[in-house]
């Protein structure tokens, strides 16, 4: 009887658990010796050599894919990967459409088109790119959460708030979208009680969280309960110290809270630590008005 792959690829896993990737390799190609019908090992791989500091293995992975599974979208898939990792996103981004011209009706390969072009600050190409995705996986999560990635990034918060109202509907309490619906809402002083609530569904999930912490926090800013913004966002900025736009929401709630030090503290580090980061223009503006 032939010998089942599995075990390899279980020991490459293990390697690469281990960030041993060029032993992971080799498990993974002996596995593809004893079965090289596996599609989705062929992607594996091609990142383990990419990992292990061995680019062009990597990509005669991917034609040996292409080589095993001929006309399908496999082989520019996993180079649009490789070029992505290598920041090579116009590479990327005319592989993925070869993907996708192979296999028009797959919708991650159409939602991953998105991305890059999403990388590439594309938005409007990005959002449409996620809304066919959708069209085609009506219930998938990812696609419309790249929608309303692309839409914040348009600057149009009205519509991202709606996109992850429909996320919601489908899954309730997702927290990633409970905190990004929260903090939307918060940017936009309305509905701020609701936004409350749905932070606080959150964070049940992930009470120490720093980035819903951050959220939590500037809420309670946005409904000028200070004291309890301070207490928040101070603890979030301990555990994630290299935050630029939560030092800054420290900043804001320490001068609302009286405290001066502290305020300039914070917004000083905000731009210390970037100098174009979302909020920066405001914390230059808080700064200069406490000197």
């Amino acid at each position: 009887a032939p010998k089942s792959p599995r075990p390899r690829n279980e020991k490459g896993e293990i390697y690469l658990r281990k960030n041993e990737p060029a032993k992971a390799a080799a498990e993974f190609e002996a596995s593809l010796a004893l079965a090289p019908k596996q599609p989705a090992l062929y992607g594996i791989l091609a990142g383990t050599y990419f990992r292990s500091g061995n680019p062009d293995k990597a990509r005669e992975a991917a034609k040996r894919a292409g080589k095993e599974f001929p006309k399908t979208a496999i082989e520019p898939e996993i180079l649009a990967d490789l070029a992505a990792a290598e920041k090579d996103l116009a590479g990327a981004l005319k592989q993925m459409k070869e993907a996708v011209k192979r296999e028009p009706k797959n919708p991650l390969l159409v939602q991953k088109t998105g991305a890059i072009q999403m990388a590439r600050k594309e938005f409007g190409a990005a959002a449409g790119e996620f809304r066919k995705a959708i069209e085609m996986a009506p219930k998938a999560i990812p696609p419309r959460m790249g929608l309303a990635s692309a839409l914040e990034a348009q600057k149009k918060p009205k519509e991202a708030v709606a996109v992850y109202r429909e996320i919601l509907k489908i899954q309730p309490e997702y927290a990633p979208v409970l905190n990004n619906l929260a903090y939307l809402l918060a940017e936009q002083g309305e509905n701020l009680k609701e936004a409350e609530e749905m932070i606080e569904r959150a964070r049940k999930q992930a009470p120490k969280d720093p980035s819903l912490m951050d959220t939590a926090g500037w809420v309670a800013y946005k409904r000028g309960e200070y004291p309890s913004a301070v207490s928040l966002l101070d603890e979030a900025a301990r555990q994630a110290p290299n935050n630029p736009t939560l030092q800054y929401h420290l900043g804001m709630a320490s001068l609302k809270a009286g405290k001066k030090e502290e305020a300039r503290a914070a917004l000083k580090k905000a731009l210390d630590l970037s100098k174009d980061f979302p909020e920066s223009a405001k914390a230059k503006s808080a700064l200069a008005e406490l000197r």
